[in-house]
């Protein structure tokens, strides 16, 4: 289904199997001229399985994405089917070419065997003038078998705002190894956004960059075999709070928590693993205000780790 610059539009009660995208909204015009907004589009009670993703907001994302519910679905890989013909992502919201996402609620949402759970992706493949991407809501979301990291990301210029990720549970069979948490990761700001654009991330869980206003609230993220990456890395973000999450230790000593020039970050509420040998890294010299409040952390394990110029002054312990 091509939801193109409609309103008022009701999906439920579907069962879809296809090649391309299961359900994708799109806000452009084929015939010239102004593009109305995709508005107060409902999908619910559906279940998703396509070689490409389940539900996306994109790639034609010219205008604008107002009132958007996806709710009560699944999304999943046929039991045996390879690797290769994995949905690629299950929750995709979007927006590339100038256009501009407010207001979008995903709740209760079963994924089985889909290679990243969650991408949210501002860029800029053809223009920036006027785009944005805000308030997302994203709850409920029960995850098993993912191989790709989820992520939250923008461009420098563009930053996705007012992102909350709330009451999920993730399991990632991955296998992630250790010098992947150092890759320089490429901003491919033009290029054609998908969960696996900017090649393998530095983190399992779930990879932050140039945003700001995130918060990811009571996730479970479990690595089901040994994984050499930070469970979560922020890399430029202002103003972030990460409670209540529950993480697989890293193998090989890597830090739970990475967080690089990031500014205004609360981390509360969380359980670190035994095995973890740091709970939060803090890197580069734009790190400050970052407030670790009301953790767990075992007799032995290291708190706080300031690398590549971080001042200690920039975290501190509450």
């Amino acid at each position: 289904m091509d939801i193109t610059a409609c309103r008022n539009v009701f999906v439920c009660n579907c069962d879809i199997i296809g090649g391309d995208d299961g359900i994708c909204l799109k806000s452009e015009n084929p015939y010239g001229g102004d593009v109305p907004p995709s508005k107060n589009i409902t999908i619910t009670n559906c279940a998703v399985s396509s070689a490409s993703n389940g539900f996306k907001m994109g790639t034609a994302t010219r205008g604008a994405f107002e009132n958007i519910v996806f709710s009560n679905s699944v999304i999943y890989s046929d039991n045996g089917s390879p690797m290769m013909n994995r949905v690629i992502g299950g929750i995709n919201i979007e927006t590339v070419d100038g256009g501009s996402v407010d207001g979008v609620v995903v709740s209760n949402i079963r994924m089985q065997n889909v290679r990243a759970p969650i991408f949210v992706r501002l860029g800029q493949r053809t223009t920036k003038e006027g785009s944005y991407l805000r308030n997302v809501l994203i709850e409920g979301v029960d995850a098993e078998g993912a191989i790709v990291t989820s992520s939250i990301t923008g461009v420098p210029g563009l930053r996705p705002s007012d992102v909350t990720i709330s009451n999920c549970r993730m399991r990632t069979v991955a296998q992630g190894q250790a010098d992947w948490a150092h890759r320089e990761i490429p901003e491919a700001v033009d290029k054609y956004p998908e969960s696996w654009m900017m090649g393998r991330l530095p983190a399992y869980g779930f990879f932050v960059r140039h945003a700001d206003r995130v918060r990811l609230r009571n996730i479970e993220y479990i690595t089901d075999k040994p994984d050499g990456r930070p469970a979560i890395v922020c890399d430029d973000v202002n103003d972030i709070i990460l409670g209540g999450l529950e993480l697989s230790a890293p193998e090989g000593g890597a830090p739970l928590i990475e967080l690089k020039s990031t500014r205004r970050a609360f981390l509360t509420g969380m359980r670190s693993p035994e095995e973890c040998k740091i709970f939060a890294q803090v890197s580069g010299t734009e790190s400050a205000g970052i407030e670790l409040l009301s953790n767990s952390i075992p007799k032995g394990q290291k708190a706080l780790s300031y690398v590549n110029g971080a001042g200690m002054d920039a975290a501190k312990i509450g």
